[in-house]
């Protein structure tokens, strides 16, 4: 797993059609990841954390996005929206409510569609992290 910071320079001026914050089924969203999300992006985690957190969607995907810290845990398309458009708009309305850059966390080197997609929004990888798992 890695992580990936997106450049400053996203474009200023937000699409008309800009998700709204609003009352979406995440979980439906969020089972529709390719991967399975590290433990501190899990939607039990990003429950129960203490920092305001805004998530933004509609029906084709979601975003959660903590403004403060300007982590990015969770952006999710459903498979069959995917490649229209619907990524980049939740990327830039994140990245609107952010106080700086976005930090994406965690990106699971199996999930190539969002590594693929994040690259071409110009995130680039910020370090290389290892999980271990033992078992007992």
């Amino acid at each position: 797993r890695g992580g990936a910071a997106l450049p400053a320079d996203l474009p200023p001026d937000l699409p008309p059609d800009l998700p709204v914050e609003r009352a979406i089924d995440l979980a439906a969203i969020a089972a529709c990841a390719d991967v399975e999300p590290a433990w501190q992006n899990s939607l039990a985690s990003l429950r129960r954390a203490p920092e305001p957190h805004v998530v933004i969607g509609d029906d084709h995907g979601a975003a959660v996005v903590f403004p403060g810290s300007a982590d990015l845990p969770l952006l999710t398309i459903v498979r069959e929206a995917r490649r229209r458009g619907h990524g980049s708009r939740l990327l830039t309305a994140a990245a609107a409510r952010a106080s700086r850059p976005l930090r994406i966390l965690n990106v699971d080197e199996r999930a190539t569609g969002i590594a693929a997609f994040l690259a071409a929004a110009g995130a680039r990888p910020m370090v290389r992290q290892l999980e271990m798992v033992r078992d007992l």
